[in-house]
Order: C-alpha cells, then sequence, then structure tokens
C-alpha cells in the first residue's frame, strides 16, 4: 500500500512526468515538499538530453533570512576596512555556494551573490555623507572578494554511480 506522498510522488516521475506536470501545476501538484532548504517541487527537463528531471532551487524565504542577517552584520562592520569586510563576506558566501551549489539552482546562487554585492555598496556608500563609490568599482570589489557561484555537488546518479 503507497502512501498518499509517495503516490503523489509516484505521479511525478518517469516518462509521463511533464504531461502530469501541465495538468498539475502549480508546479506538479505538491507544491509542500521541502528538503533540507530546498524546494524539489518543481517539474522540469534536463537541458543536456530534454528529460524529465525534479529540479532543486533555495527556498525563497531561507535567501531572504540570510540576507537580512547579511545587512545587519554588515551594518555592524561598517567602519571596517574593505579588506575586512572582503574577507567575512568571502567566507559567508562561499559558505552558502558550498550548501546550495546543486544542479539547477545556479540562478539563486547569482543572486544571491549580487543581493551581497548590492548590500555591500549601500553600506560602504554610507560610510561618508559623500559617496564615492561608482558602480564600476564596487563590481571590481564584487569580483576580488566574493567567489563566483559554481555547482558543488553533482546529480546524485553521478555521484554515487559507483561501478565496482
Amino acid at each position: 500500500m503507497m502512501t498518499p506522498v509517495r503516490s503523489r510522488w509516484s505521479r511525478c516521475l518517469g516518462r509521463l512526468a511533464t504531461g502530469w506536470s501541465r495538468t498539475l501545476c502549480p508546479p506538479c501538484g505538491f507544491a509542500d515538499d521541502i528538503v533540507v532548504g530546498f524546494q524539489v517541487n518543481i517539474c522540469g527537463k534536463k537541458r543536456s538530453h530534454g528529460r524529465f528531471t525534479v529540479l532543486r532551487h533555495t527556498i525563497r524565504k531561507r535567501m531572504q533570512a540570510k540576507l537580512q542577517e547579511v545587512k545587519a552584520e554588515l551594518r555592524r562592520r561598517m567602519h571596517q576596512s574593505i579588506r575586512e569586510q572582503g574577507a567575512w563576506l568571502r567566507s559567508g558566501v562561499g559558505g552558502h555556494v558550498r550548501y546550495y551549489g546543486v544542479p539547477t539552482n545556479t540562478t539563486a546562487l547569482c543572486t544571491f551573490r549580487w543581493q551581497v554585492g548590492r548590500l555591500w555598496l549601500r553600506t560602504l556608500r554610507r560610510r561618508s555623507q559623500r559617496h564615492r563609490l561608482p558602480w564600476a568599482r564596487m563590481q571590481r570589489l564584487i569580483d576580488r572578494w566574493l567567489p563566483a557561484p559554481r555547482v558543488c555537488h553533482p546529480y546524485p546518479l553521478r555521484r554515487f554511480g559507483v561501478i565496482s
């Protein structure tokens, strides 16, 4: 006997999944499934071969909460040097990238990095009454201090597909 949750998942896996997802959306009919910080209720296709896959994206509420924490901490560290702030931000953004760096989540990682850079720009501009920090210079600081988003965890089949 299958539980209702498993029967919902079984509808959304296999070759008929994209057809089911079109008839059951919003997304795929099971909008409340969350796995460790990722919203996994999104049906999609892989770009490599066009077959069905379950997409994983960062939960919006988690990203916004983390950005609020970064904003408060930047406000507290406002008068530290750019080098100290950049080193602190590098460790924070790097940890975020390593945790949420899964396939199909690159857009959320780019958004997080861009938002942290924007918050950092606003904090640096508040250090004096006249801001002398144009966006072009801030781009150089972002490229220097904030790590670029990348996929750290491969697909599970590639990760656990051991041939012995």
